[in-house]
């Protein structure tokens, strides 16, 4: 992808805000970017990470005639939603509601990134730019579509895997894990052994990894913690 040394740059950026305790927030007109959003807590464990859609809530159902034409819509959401300095908002698009919302955080001074599938002129210095070209479709949007998805996907794998390193061995150990679903919890097992050995004391390993929410953390616990009173899962 022509486009990945771009994608790169914005994806250190968001890694560092992130790490900062910021948030990151896609906007645009399609639902490209509430789908990537919504599978970052339950694959990675990151709840700040979220999307806004031109029209709100009711897009993601059903269309909303001409929600993109309003360039001072999106910065009105954002605001709702609680945006703050030093978040990272992603623009997704070209039209009005998605251009609006990146000027307006730009000078409230949010850091922007901007993924497009067409040239754009005019954009600022700061504004991190990933523009990759689909060239001519057959049906238009149809391609366009499927590659802002695999920007999308690029961008958010490439900080949970290199950047917050959400990403043990190819496995996605932070995975949140409680006691209310038996397939998850199961799977959570699976992998915590991989990485610790077989698992003797089933029961004991499971308290851990519900009080500890996930496979990574309890890595995290077994690496750090001293001689007391908790046994090794493996034991």
């Amino acid at each position: 992808m022509e486009c990945t040394p771009a994608i790169a740059s914005l994806a250190e950026m968001i890694t560092n805000q992130l790490k900062d305790g910021r948030r990151v927030w896609y906007i645009g007109d399609e639902v490209t970017g509430a789908k990537d959003a919504a599978e970052l807590y339950p694959t990675y464990g990151i709840n700040t990470w979220g999307s806004i859609i031109a029209g709100g809530e009711a897009a993601l159902t059903h269309a909303i005639q001409d929600a993109e034409k309003y360039p001072e819509a999106g910065w009105a959401q954002l605001q709702e939603a609680g945006i703050g300095k030093g978040d990272v908002v992603v623009g997704i698009g070209t039209n009005p509601y998605v251009l609006g919302a990146l000027e307006a955080s730009e000078a409230n001074g949010v850091d922007t990134g901007h993924i497009t599938c067409a040239p754009y002129e005019g954009a600022p210095d700061t504004r991190l730019m990933v523009s990759c070209d689909v060239g001519e479709e057959v049906l238009p949007g149809s391609r366009k579509e499927a590659a802002t998805g695999l920007m999308l996907t690029t961008l958010s794998t490439t900080v949970m895997a290199t950047g917050l390193r959400r990403v043990k061995d190819n496995k996605m150990v932070y995975m949140p894990v409680d006691g209310k679903n038996a397939k998850l919890l199961g799977r959570a097992i699976r992998m915590l052994e991989q990485f610790t050995g077989p698992i003797q004391n089933r029961a004991y390993a499971e308290q851990l990894l519900i009080k500890h929410g996930s496979v990574g953390k309890v890595l995290e616990f077994k690496s750090s913690s001293q001689k007391g009173s908790d046994q090794s899962p493996s034991e």
